[in-house]
């Protein structure tokens, strides 16, 4: 199953939309047309009911039921990060490399603003080049976890999201996307078998993936709730499997089979203002 969050023109918020062989459908317009009923907001569905009735949708979607008023125009939609920004706690986690043994002590890991991730497709904003370029694997959670196991942190997975950076040498800041669809662990299947390949300037970088590789996402995400307390929502992302270098200017995109793609153009953000007294 792929659960997206769209931004439609013609709506004042976010729609729950889910996405089938590369079309976005409106759950709220689509439970009305087959007569059923249910929440429409995205953390309440998504989250507070973890995803009740979503997958009956899905297999109805996949069976061919796809009426048209559901189907979300493309022209019309605005892919957004599957996570509600204003409750989401997103943590980055260095693995250095998904082929590299873990450090000692448990990995680094820093919060970051869920709120200022970029919607998919849209330009990155970053500054001077050359521009560091990094892409992951984002685990969001279903469950709460506090002081849990990499067991348990399995099981409190709802799914998986790519997770596409860039920062530039001249802010301290960088910029992100999450997305495109929030991918549940049965859409996946084998988490070993995925394989992210990262686009920068023509130049394919492909992460490594020995067997049992993304496992260690799993004892992350435990790591981190032996620190603070996870809830339903909340994104942890391996954010450094694979990374490049690249100019201005050019288009960066990450890409893994059934995740899908994100993709934005780097371009020069605004520049720092000078602190000033008022």
């Amino acid at each position: 199953m792929r659960i997206c969050r769209v931004q439609v023109d013609s709506m004042a918020t976010p729609v729950l939309a889910l996405g089938c062989d590369g079309a976005y459908y409106d759950v709220a317009a689509l439970e009305t047309a087959l007569g059923r009923e249910g929440p429409s907001d995205f953390h309440a569905r998504v989250f507070a009911a973890r995803a009740a009735g979503l997958a009956q949708l899905d297999a109805a979607l996949r069976a061919g039921s796809r009426p048209t008023e559901a189907r979300i125009r493309a022209p019309d939609a605005l892919i957004l990060p599957p996570c509600d920004e204003a409750r989401a706690t997103l943590v980055e986690v260095s693995l250095h490399g998904a082929g590299m043994p873990a450090p000692p002590g448990g990995p680094a890991f820093a919060l970051a603003s869920a709120r200022s991730l970029v919607p998919c497709e849209l330009p990155l904003p970053v500054g001077a080049g050359p521009v560091a370029v990094s892409g992951g694997l984002g685990a969001v959670l279903g469950d709460e976890l506090s002081r849990g196991t990499a067991r348990e942190a399995e099981q409190a997975v709802l799914g998986y999201v790519l997770h596409l950076a860039a920062r530039g040498s001249g802010r301290p800041l960088g910029c992100a996307q999450l997305g495109p669809a929030l991918v549940t662990p049965d859409e996946i299947g084998p988490l070993d078998a995925v394989r992210l390949e990262l686009t920068v300037a023509g130049r394919h970088l492909a992460a490594p993936g020995p067997a049992g590789a993304w496992r260690r996402i799993w004892e992350a995400i435990a790591y981190v709730s032996n620190h603070l307390p996870l809830r339903p929502g909340d994104v942890v992302v391996a954010a450094d499997v694979v990374a490049g270098t690249v100019e201005l200017g050019v288009e960066v995109a990450l890409t893994a089979p059934r995740l899908g793609r994100l993709a934005g153009t780097l371009v020069a953000g605004p520049a720092d203002a000078p602190w000033r007294a008022l």
